[in-house]
């Protein structure tokens, strides 16, 4: 586990020992799980710190994946486009999170846009919307689109 990680520290092992090891098994029970109603468990409150270290788990695996197959590297791409957007949906909504929006903004323009299209519809449209600035102006828009056009896309892009 990476020094100083205490947000994530299951993503940042486990998909090492996963792959290092010689048979991996479902099980189709539920082993393990978070308690969200711990006021004091990390994934409670929304923390600029937490989510800072996601980043140092995604450097992490990214470098113990970079010369494996390549879809283990899409698949650290995906999570990180998943986690940039759901940040971005925070911060916009608690409204001081200035310093880490741009961050989140630098590590966006760091991930291919091709993984933009594994975004469920309503995400895609707040990224489309967020990066050219026009999201406060847009979401009720945004959410009339989705509402009218959902069903011209495919199940698995919603």
């Amino acid at each position: 586990v990476t020094e100083g990680v205490n947000y994530s520290e299951d993503y940042n092992i486990t998909p090492i020992l996963s792959y290092n090891s010689k048979k991996v098994i479902h099980i189709n029970k539920a082993l393990y799980n978070y308690n969200v109603a711990n006021e004091n468990s990390y994934t409670y409150h929304f923390q600029e710190k937490n989510k800072r270290q996601l980043w140092k788990t995604f450097e992490k695996l990214t470098s113990f994946f970079c010369d494996k197959n390549p879809l283990y590297i899409d698949a650290i791409e995906k999570s990180k486009l998943f986690s940039i957007v759901d940040c971005l949906l925070i911060c916009n909504e608690k409204n001081n999170h200035d310093e880490f929006i741009d961050f989140l903004l630098i590590k966006l323009d760091e991930i291919n846009k091709k993984y933009w299209r594994y975004l469920p519809l309503r995400k895609y449209l707040f990224l489309r919307a967020y990066r050219t600035k026009t999201y406060s102006i847009l979401s009720k828009k945004i959410k009339f689109i989705y509402h009218k056009y959902r069903h011209r896309f495919k199940k698995d892009h919603m």
